[in-house]
């Protein structure tokens, strides 16, 4: 508002006040559009979920995951917004790269299973690598990300990290059950 008021807008503070009462919420940016010398507007913007990202926490759980958490570098009324739209109960907000580290760290260490990590963006490369399986979402194009993780998903889809999680585990069924196939039938060859 104080630079519309610096170039001799009127009533920048009133329209402020009154138009962007019902943008205020989590990550959103307010911009209060004037023509010469007159406010015209207001234009209220805020980023969107990916697609599929309504259903991504239950549909982990579907899949057998049994703690999702949202570890992100923005502020923690957006975070805690986003996670509530997505069913997400623990929130890691405002966190560096470093801090993405220390949370993976924390996580492996409290559970016996694998730790997934899901991210897309150069600052999510370092926790990528740490965690059993890295997910990156590389949908824009070749990321830093994509470089550290053990999965790239080119999609850019939230839906595919659980179809991802499924087949890797899939995967990991027949890998076994290849191997205790093999394992009898060199004991039988040797019987």
């Amino acid at each position: 508002t104080g630079w519309l008021e610096d170039r001799g807008y009127d009533g920048v503070r009133a329209l402020a006040d009154a138009a962007l009462d019902g943008g205020d919420g989590a990550g959103r940016a307010k911009i209060l559009v004037g023509v010469e010398g007159e406010l015209q507007g207001v234009i209220v913007m805020a980023d969107h979920l990916r697609p599929g990202a309504d259903r991504l926490a239950a549909e982990l759980y579907d899949a057998g995951v049994e703690h999702v958490a949202l570890v992100s570098g923005d502020r923690i009324d957006v975070t805690r917004e986003v996670a509530a739209q997505l069913g997400i109960d623990e929130v890691y907000a405002e966190q560096d790269p470093a801090d993405k580290l220390r949370v993976v760290d924390e996580v492996r260490n409290r559970t016996s299973g694998a730790v997934v990590m899901a991210g897309d963006g150069i600052n999510d490369a370092p926790a990528l690598a740490l965690a059993d399986v890295g997910i990156a979402m590389a949908g824009n194009g070749a990321t830093v990300s994509s470089e550290a993780a053990d999965v790239v998903i080119v999609i850019d889809r939230a839906d595919r990290i659980p179809f991802a999680v499924r087949v890797g585990r899939r995967s990991l069924h027949i890998a076994r059950q290849s191997v205790v196939a093999g394992l009898a039938l060199s004991v039988g060859a040797m019987g």
